[in-house]
């Protein structure tokens, strides 16, 4: 089951809201309990949502709009493929020296794996929906040539991450 706008905040860390709204500059004067971070954020991403994703970088907010206007969850492999740009899709576990991804309150990632799917708040996909516009199609991209290896995001036996690319013509053959 997914979790509501609320839930998925209370099961942040309360530096992580904290964070979020020191990078958006909302934070509010004399905010210093985890239920005052979550409300303020509650507050931003339901009447400030076009500021909220002014702030946005461009990937951001593909990535978002992808999400929403698809009504599903876009891997970070599918996102890379089709725009050939790293995915900004924010991580479960935050370092307290890294900036807090401005994702964070949109996506929800779960703590454990039988929880749920990382999925966009149901909460937050019609307003998203209104107001992003909704993604091209993929496109193929046309190569004049094949390259001889490919850079893979697994581990081969050998410990190598480049792969050798096959061709087998079999038309020819038949």
């Amino acid at each position: 089951m997914t979790p509501t706008l609320e839930q998925h905040l209370m099961s942040l860390n309360g530096d992580v809201l904290k964070g979020w709204l020191r990078r958006m500059d909302a934070m509010e004067k004399g905010s210093t309990r985890k239920e005052q971070f979550v409300q303020a954020i509650e507050r931003q991403l339901t009447r400030n949502l076009p500021r909220v994703l002014e702030r946005l970088t461009l990937e951001e907010k593909c990535f978002l709009a992808e999400c929403a206007h698809q009504g599903r969850f876009v891997s970070a492999r599918e996102f890379e493929a089709k725009y050939n740009s790293h995915c900004p899709m924010p991580r479960y576990q935050h370092n307290f020296r890294e900036e807090v991804s401005l994702l964070t309150p949109f996506i929800s990632i779960p703590s454990y794996r039988h929880e749920h799917e990382p999925c966009l708040l149901a909460q937050l996909q019609e307003p998203l929906c209104a107001l992003l516009p909704k993604p091209e199609g993929v496109k193929a991209r046309l190569v004049d040539s094949l390259p001889k290896a490919w850079p893979s995001e697994h581990q081969c036996e050998g410990g190598d991450r480049i792969r050798p690319i096959h061709v087998f013509e079999s038309e020819r053959i038949a």
